[in-house]
């Protein structure tokens, strides 16, 4: 049984909306905790992807008007339980919300941690989990397209191809080593060489791949010198 989490999931200021998340077992009865819905309905009772209108409050009565979204697992961002509030964008109501929420038994989510558990739980692989951060800091069309081919998983593809095809010699060679009496094929080094070199000439275009990326998110520290009044400031 994991601990219910909580946090802000919008970005710090003020704003129109504000979301705050929380991914757990007891997602919905703890919000059932502080949110009260017009339809009279609690969260623990609502199929996932559904949501409810109702009002935010804590033991000193209304907070805030609010919409609350519920995903129930395994088909939520983490794989378990979530219930996201979204109330006005205000940074003092956001974080009395988070009071609420934390005075009604969730735990402070750590930084990360929604993704963690969302790739501890299967839903997302290393590489995935690290388009993320690709998506949000996207500067370009460019980057913006290199960190959805990531979180599609087109790089653990290729990652995973190149394992396979070496655990396949791998498996082939230590039972040729270890088993010689039975009736096991003979090693075919040209075969084996092949993989390797297919597999050595994808891991260094991956790598290629990377520095570029690299100039994609971070692009290239450049500095424009010369004489006074020939243009740099144009540039």
């Amino acid at each position: 049984m994991s601990a219910t989490i909580a946090a802000i999931a919008t970005p710090p200021g003020v704003g129109g909306l504000g979301v705050i998340r929380l991914s757990g077992d007891d997602a919905a009865a703890i919000a059932d905790r502080v949110f009260s819905p017009v339809s009279g309905k609690s969260l623990r009772e609502m199929r996932g992807y559904t949501a409810a209108y109702g009002t935010v409050f804590n033991e000193n009565g209304r907070i805030d008007d609010a919409v609350a979204l519920v995903f129930t697992a395994p088909k939520s961002y983490t794989g378990e339980n979530v219930v996201e509030l979204s109330c006005h964008g205000g940074v003092y109501l956001l974080q009395k919300v988070l009071s609420a929420l934390y005075a009604a038994g969730a735990v402070p989510a750590q930084p990360g941690e929604f993704t963690r558990r969302a790739f501890l739980n299967g839903k997302m692989t290393l590489t995935q989990v690290e388009s993320i951060p690709e998506t949000i800091h996207a500067q370009g069309e460019q980057a913006l397209h290199a960190a959805a081919m990531l979180r599609e998983g087109a790089l653990f593809r290729e990652i995973q191809a190149v394992n396979s095809a070496l655990l396949r010699i791998c498996a082939q060679l230590s039972a040729w080593i270890d088993y010689p009496d039975e009736e096991i094929e003979d090693v075919d080094r040209a075969d084996f060489e092949k993989i390797i070199a297919e597999s050595t000439e994808k891991l260094t275009r991956l790598k290629n791949g990377f520095e570029q990326g690299r100039v994609l998110r971070e692009g290239v520290a450049t500095a424009i010198v010369g004489k006074p009044n020939v243009g740099k400031s144009t540039l």
